[in-house]
């Protein structure tokens, strides 16, 4: 199979951007650090809010372009339909291109710390209690009923990567489409489950999307799996949710050839053994 590269991403060239969000809105500058391609900058306003800047930079090609546009609409329909108890308030939003790049930032109240820096759970699973499982399930019931107009991935895309991982057999149609953060790991839940950050996805993709993402990025923690399982079981039932199993199986294990995931290739078994669980309805 062939094997995956990255998009390409700039990491330079925005440090202008992030100096006239911080002076514009009167911030002082706590910390940054850059995560998956993205610069993040922490800062704190004279009323001692803390406040979160993100900046990505697309290199300026075909697909970047696409990606970008969807990263925009995403943003913003994410801002406006998500409660802020979810998704932090977007407080400004900049998207430009220049000098052959493609710049998005967003600008949104601090939430704390999420509960990994990868997208898969850092230790095990016995730290997630209950009232964040709650959480988990009572976000994603939200998201999937807060209107979207844009599709981040394809049908057609979404039939050929499970045709490549699983056999063409396997790559049936979605009939169900709801909308869905898209990105749903560990990475993006804060620390008391209560928000979600990073909504440059959001769009409609197959029904359960978001629930079979989130429980495959769990899959490592066998208690952990079954208890998140048994609170997201009823958005995994039917043939639309199966697929979107499938497909997000599909994405886990394309990112894991990329290099930039390379730490999460010790979990393909995990991820393997997990989607059988699913699509057999849960006994396991």
């Amino acid at each position: 199979m062939t094997r995956e590269t990255s998009v390409p991403y700039v990491e330079t060239g925005h440090e202008d951007i992030v100096t006239s969000m911080l002076r514009r809105h009167q911030l002082q500058k706590v910390h940054s650090f850059t995560s998956r391609h993205t610069d993040c900058t922490v800062a704190r306003s004279r009323s001692d809010e803390t406040l979160f800047i993100k900046v990505k930079g697309y290199v300026k090609n075909s697909t970047n372009e696409a990606k970008f546009r969807r990263a925009v609409m995403s943003n913003r329909m994410a801002g406006r339909g998500i409660p802020g108890d979810i998704a932090p308030e977007l407080l400004e939003l900049q998207a430009f291109e220049r000098e052959g790049v493609y710049w998005l930032a967003t600008l949104t109240p601090y939430g704390g710390e999420p509960m990994s820096q990868g997208l898969f759970l850092d230790g095990p699973g016995d730290g997630v209690g209950d009232e964040v499982i709650s959480r988990i399930r009572h976000t994603l019931e939200v998201i999937r009923q807060t209107p979207s107009m844009s599709v981040f991935y394809a049908p057609q895309k979404i039939s050929r990567w499970i045709s490549d991982e699983f056999g063409a057999d396997r790559a049936t149609a979605a009939s169900e489409w709801t909308s869905a953060h898209c990105d749903f790991h560990w990475g993006n839940i804060l620390s008391d489950g209560r928000q979600v950050i990073d909504w440059d996805m959001f769009s409609l993709a197959p029904r359960g999307f978001d629930a079979a993402s989130i429980l495959l990025f769990s899959a490592a923690d066998r208690h952990l799996f079954a208890r998140l399982y048994a609170a997201l079981a009823h958005l995994l039932d039917g043939d639309s949710a199966r697929m979107a199993t499938l497909f997000a199986a599909a994405r886990i294990l394309r990112l894991m050839r990329l290099d930039a995931f390379s730490d999460m290739r010790v979990h393909e078994v995990d991820v393997r053994w997990a989607v059988d669980v699913i699509m057999r309805g849960g006994d396991h």
